[in-house]
Parts: C-alpha cells; structure tokens; sequence
C-alpha cells in the first residue's frame, strides 16, 4: 500500500530497483504494468528497459507471476520478456 503524504501526494516502491515512485498529485514517476499483476516499477527501470525485461528483471517478474499464479507472456522477437506495454 502506497504512503500517505498530504504534500506530495502518494509514494511507493519500484517492484525491479526499490527506488521510492512518487504517484500523484500531477506527478506520476511509475508505470503500471497489468500484464504483470499490476506490479509498479520506477519510469527509470520501465525506459531504461524498451526492448523488454533484462535477464535480471525477469528473473524477479517470472518468480512474482509463478507466486501469484499470473500466467508469464512469450519473450518478444528479442528474446526477453515483453514490457507489458
């Protein structure tokens, strides 16, 4: 659950780096990704990552869906796992 913070609205974690997301009001530093779970992750790591998840990344992801029973996605043409855009 995302903190309170009656200044700059709501604050949580990046699920890929920890990084603090601050999550309005008018600023939004995160991307949901529903294809995931509707895990967060920081506008760094989603940018950072176009071509699809790294290795390392999708090592995390693929445990959380495996834990939750979310069904994981193909890896794209690149061989990674899609962003979830």
């Amino acid at each position: 659950m995302p903190e309170a913070n009656d200044d700059d609205g709501y604050y949580d974690r990046c699920f890929l780096c920890g990084r603090s997301v601050q999550l309005g009001p008018h600023k939004y530093d995160g991307k949901i990704l529903q294809m995931y779970g509707k895990l967060l992750v920081c506008m760094s790591c989603y940018e950072s990552n176009w071509d699809g998840w790294t290795p390392r990344d999708e090592q995390k992801i693929v445990a959380y869906c495996e834990e939750h029973g979310i069904p994981v996605p193909p890896s794209n043409n690149k061989g990674f796992l899609p962003r979830g855009d």
